[in-house]
């Protein structure tokens, strides 16, 4: 329709009926959907955490709604290629991601990239959080993160940590911790959790940090020693780790996350139906007992719900990747 000569008046009334014919088609589009298989991409290799808690809830999902949810694997860039597929597909919710903490770090941590994380995608729905453990040589003389914050005054920036990359939310935990502590650290970035471990317990580095799962039998067989996590709240798993905030930096909080993300412009019914979905699926026995063992805590939360959670995300990473001054990378 040529709206350019309609006065003002009539202008305003084509526009709020065409919102509402809009609403209704979405409304329409949400009970019939989805009705043929859906893509739900993974911007990292087979066998992640992410990847097997997605192929978990796409299970679930299909059997929900009885039409295939077809896990495709996208790794590389630091999640970006993967991430660029979906900002450039159509947002009619048969084209998902599932992604992690660091969609909200590479906002900050990359100079360019090929997408906006907050403009070029809909929030669906928060499918688990993790704290981080930090962890270390059983030959470091420090059982906690006072004595680990006196140590490093006294030997500043000889104390190294492994994480699982460069910008990685890991990273910039122990970044946060460690402008938190007024402290330095050194990193040393490995290309994934599993090799930090090995070299944590080898002692070419004193510390490393991963989430409970990477590290638990490493923990349990006391080859390496768990100093905190980085929850409010204790771990269920390891219930005898105190947290950063009982030792003494009350308040301090890190978690990682799987979410599900749509690109923009996504009908809201539609992700609204996505999100009650993948909630429901979540609260399932079956579903969240198979991801606490594996040592996550099940969330399945509102599209509104994840939006702000991840826009408070994007905003400390900024902060952290400023303070600590991090040289930005590029793509």
């Amino acid at each position: 329709m040529n709206t350019k000569h309609l006065p003002w008046g009539v202008l305003g009334a084509v526009t709020i009926c065409l919102a509402a014919i809009s609403n209704a088609y979405g409304q329409t589009s949400a009970q019939d959907f989805p009705s043929k298989p859906v893509r739900l991409i993974v911007p990292s290799a087979p066998g992640s955490g992410l990847d097997t808690v997605t192929r978990l809830v796409a299970q679930r999902l299909g059997e929900h709604w009885k039409v295939q949810v077809l896990v495709e694997n996208r790794p590389g860039g630091g999640t970006t290629i993967g991430t660029e597929i979906v900002a450039k597909a159509q947002p009619d919710g048969y084209t998902l991601m599932s992604t992690y903490g660091a969609m909200a770090a590479n906002a900050s941590m990359y100079t360019r990239l090929p997408y906006d994380p907050i403009k070029d995608f809909a929030p669906i729905s928060l499918v688990i959080t993790t704290p981080n453990m930090i962890v270390a040589n059983p030959s470091l003389p420090v059982n906690g993160i006072k004595e680990l914050a006196t140590l490093a005054k006294a030997r500043p920036g000889e104390i190294t940590f492994g994480s699982g990359g460069y910008g990685a939310t890991q990273h910039l935990t122990m970044e946060l911790l460690a402008l938190k502590l007024g402290i330095k650290l050194n990193h040393v970035a490995y290309k994934g959790a599993a090799p930090a471990m090995i070299d944590a317990m080898a002692g070419h580095i004193a510390l490393a940090i991963s989430t409970p799962g990477s590290s638990a039998d490493h923990v349990r067989a006391r080859r390496l020693k768990a100093l905190a996590v980085t929850s409010l709240k204790r771990n269920a798993a390891f219930p005898d780790v105190p947290t950063v905030s009982e030792q003494g930096l009350k308040d301090f909080e890190s978690l990682d996350w799987f979410g599900v993300f749509a690109p923009h412009g996504i009908a809201e019914p539609i992700a609204a139906k996505l999100g009650v979905d993948i909630g429901a699926v979540m609260k399932l026995a079956a579903t969240r007992e198979r991801v606490v063992r594996m040592g996550y805590d099940p969330v399945g939360s509102s599209p509104q719900e994840f939006g702000a959670f991840f826009r408070r995300e994007v905003a400390r990473w900024a902060e952290v990747v400023r303070d600590a001054q991090l040289k930005r990378l590029e793509r």
